[in-house]
């Protein structure tokens, strides 16, 4: 059956006998003329990152085993432009490769995304790098985004539709954006998740249980199966001169943490509980007394969520045996249990022990 054709849209019965290939930029990370976000706490390695892989599309040799295809990278700097130099130097004595002739392009000063008349200058500039342009590296969106609230939704619109019309105007060209995480949250970047629902590639940098060692992690991979967790070190280089920099290369997962307890930072409410709970057993109505008698902030009410919040908290870190707030007594935990987990010791009165870190001096948080 013959169907009329539509100027902008395709038949499914043509997309269906002549599926579109994936064209990769990097073989099973970013494709040809995708949207890519890589995400992370300052000093993880994501400009590392980014100028490694703009290096290796520009100079056209693999990373991690995986083909690249060779091409033009305009690498927008929006800090730290400085140091650039260094770790390009860096990776270029780190893997024997030259970048002389490469087509690499590092901005002097960022660009204003949200800005007409700065971007219409910025693409006619970029109209006269040699083709083709692989990809545009955005360090960072905080910095080409100056006073967008990244946490609506319809502001970070305004960011993608300006990706968007980029990579119209140059067909072919990926762009990968250099973004944050927040602070409670590592495993994913700040901001509306219409960040994340727009991009076709999204991978996150986390530090690990050892120092320099860190954790890259695909989140999405629109078309394609997520790469495994990638540990990579960095490495220092002597430039020479008392110059150094250095290099992230690729390395073995670091060893699984000690089990032995963390150490806890005490919040000024939980040195006062244990200041009140003492080391010996103790009757409840005692603690919670003595607890509200020391407590500064002479309010009864506040002092007694002050006092809640700490006795779930020693409770949750086994610092004591009580069910309900309304027992009769507290008692330490057993260290040692047939299990290797703490647990009772027979119901007997037993000292409390207070944690290593319980000392009632010092800074706390709360």
């Amino acid at each position: 059956m013959s169907l009329p054709r539509l100027a902008t849209y395709d038949a499914a019965h043509d997309m269906v006998t002549k599926p579109r290939k994936v064209d990769w930029l990097i073989d099973g990370v970013l494709e040809c003329g995708g949207f890519g976000l890589l995400f992370g706490d300052p000093a993880t390695g994501k400009s590392f990152l980014a100028l490694d892989w703009a290096c290796r599309i520009a100079t056209g040799i693999e990373w991690r085993g995986r083909p690249v295809q060779r091409g033009t990278v305009l690498y927008v700097c929006g800090e730290g432009f400085g140091g650039i130099g260094r770790r390009l130097r860096a990776w270029s004595q780190q893997t024997g490769t030259s970048l002389d002739g490469a087509p690499l392009y590092i901005s002097r000063y960022g660009e204003n995304f949200l800005s007409d008349e700065m971007m219409e200058e910025t693409v006619e500039e970029w109209r006269s790098a040699p083709s083709p342009i692989r990809l545009i590296v955005v360090d960072t969106m905080a910095r080409a985004t100056p006073g967008m609230n990244e946490d609506r939704a319809n502001e970070i619109g305004k960011f993608v539709e300006r990706c968007d019309d980029i990579r119209d105007t140059f067909p072919g060209a990926a762009i990968l954006v250099l973004h944050h995480s927040p602070h409670s949250d590592k495993g994913r970047a700040k901001g509306s998740i219409a960040l994340r629902g727009a991009v076709d590639f999204e991978a996150g940098l986390m530090t690990t249980s050892e120092e320099g060692v860190v954790k890259l992690t695909c989140t999405k991979l629109k078309d394609g199966e997520p790469f495994s967790d990638t540990f990579l070190r960095f490495q220092p280089i002597d430039l020479g001169n008392g110059i150094t920099s250095a290099a992230l290369v690729e390395c073995e997962a670091p060893a699984p943490r000690s089990g032995k307890a963390r150490k806890v930072k005490l919040s000024a409410n939980d040195k006062l509980f244990l200041l009140a709970l003492g080391i010996e057993p103790v009757d409840e109505s005692k603690v919670r007394d003595a607890f509200l008698g020391r407590h500064p902030s002479g309010n009864r009410e506040s002092a007694a969520k002050g006092y809640t919040r700490a006795r779930r908290r020693g409770l949750q870190r086994g610092w004591f045996i009580g069910g309900r707030q309304d027992s009769d007594s507290l008692h330490r935990r057993d260290h040692a249990g047939s299990n290797g987990r703490p647990g009772r010791t027979g119901g007997q009165q037993i000292r409390f022990q207070c944690p290593a870190t319980a000392n009632t001096t010092g800074q706390t948080g709360q």
